[in-house]
């Protein structure tokens, strides 16, 4: 009991009364870690395509032995990494739960250490790296700009989603990619805003 109020207490949190087979605290905090290792993986998704592109570029890409000039995005591969292999590190804690019974577990809880040491290491570390991936990421316009043009004239998809639609031309037609382009925009501009 004094182990837990202090700990609530040191992390700024409500007390609670520990119960042995009440383990929803720590699948809450596995799933919470796995969901900031996800939307880290879905930026690195996105840079690792652009990069592909020439439009990104880490600001501390690694070397390459064969190619001198090429710089490779070696903190978005580490952040796709963490996105492969914290969902799994968290099943195992839902798993581990499920098989926990009594007051002392045959097994369920001791299950539950390994995974969670090594998904908070994985995230924690994933956090540093997400952090100096973006704030060192280099944006090329000039190359988006030709990329952009030299795909002019593809436009199959806008051509049939312009015949399902009946309403604007094929060259015209963007689907919701304002509405979305404009939100992303306001939710940016209001964090901003709010950030001292």
């Amino acid at each position: 009991m004094a182990m837990s109020s202090a700990l609530a207490a040191k992390l700024g949190l409500a007390q609670a009364l520990p119960w042995h087979t009440s383990r929803s605290r720590l699948t809450r905090t596995g799933d919470a870690l796995v969901t900031c290792c996800d939307a880290w993986g879905h930026i690195a998704n996105d840079v690792a395509v652009g990069c592909r592109t020439g439009e990104f570029a880490e600001s501390s890409g690694g070397g390459s032995s064969t190619m001198p000039h090429k710089s490779n995005p070696v903190l978005t591969v580490l952040l796709r990494r963490a996105a492969l292999t914290a969902p799994p590190l968290g099943a195992a804690l839902h798993s581990a739960s499920a098989a926990s019974v009594d007051e002392r577990s045959d097994g369920g809880w001791h299950a539950e250490w390994a995974p969670l040491r090594t998904l908070v290491r994985t995230t924690v570390v994933a956090a540093s790296q997400a952090t100096d991936m973006v704030t060192g990421l280099r944006f090329d316009a000039a190359r988006a700009r030709s990329n952009l043009h030299a795909a002019d004239g593809i436009d199959a998809e806008q051509q049939a989603m312009a015949q399902l639609t009946d309403r604007q031309p094929a060259s015209t037609y963007s689907g919701a990619a304002d509405q979305l382009t404009d939100a992303a925009l306001r939710r940016a501009t209001a964090y901003l805003e709010e950030t001292p």
